[in-house]
């Protein structure tokens, strides 16, 4: 049963994709055909072929747009650039009003794109920012660590307040063992974890 209504579903969004496809090139036929009216008849093919073409392209992005919005709209890229010594299971991150430092992003209007952005992490893994920027709440958020790893997502909450934090966003190193993370339960275990590795370093 459950497979047959998600075939129902992928055919019903095909169905769509496609109406969505002819709709555009049809309609930029038709707004061809008119704006080409007093053209020349052997120019009036080649206008009409580029608008279908056009269309057909705009009708592609709309679909996109709508049923692949992650490829449409990436989510933002975090470059982290470790420092020599580095070994902590996670960077974690702390929203800061006092830092100095902010991320800085790289944005794009164009589809397919990510924001892009690059932060040195400090051996104790502990980054304290002004503000997330695009990151913030972003658990889909794509991160490419200075070894190559590619990690995905990130864990965030508030706090921790006694360290000066409004928030606190943490993202693992993909090669941590199993049961060597860096887990939290709450806003104490974030404190005392940023205590303790600011404090050994």
């Amino acid at each position: 049963m459950g497979g047959d209504q998600a075939g129902g579903l992928a055919l019903a969004i095909l169905v769509v994709m496609v109406l969505i496809v002819v709709g555009a090139v049809a309609l930029f036929f038709l707004v061809a055909r008119k704006l080409t009216r007093n053209l020349a008849p052997s120019r009036r093919p080649l206008v009409i072929g580029l608008m279908v073409l056009v269309g057909a392209g705009i009708g592609w992005l709309a679909v996109m747009a709508t049923f692949y919005e992650s490829s449409f709209s990436p989510p933002p890229r975090l470059h982290l650039v470790t420092a020599p010594g580095f070994d902590a299971p996670a960077v974690v991150f702390l929203e800061d009003p006092r830092a100095s430092r902010a991320v800085e992003w790289q944005d794009s209007w164009l589809p397919f794109t990510a924001a892009t952005a690059t932060v040195e992490v400090p051996p104790s893994g502990i980054v304290r920012v002004r503000g997330f920027g695009l990151m913030a709440g972003r658990a889909d958020l794509d991160v490419i660590w200075s070894s190559g790893m590619q990690g995905w997502g990130a864990g965030g909450g508030p706090g921790p307040r006694s360290q000066g934090a409004n928030a606190y966003l943490v993202t693992g190193r993909p090669d941590v063992p199993p049961g060597e993370e860096a887990q939290f339960t709450g806003e104490a275990d974030v404190a005392t974890y940023v205590a303790q590795q600011e404090g050994r370093r």
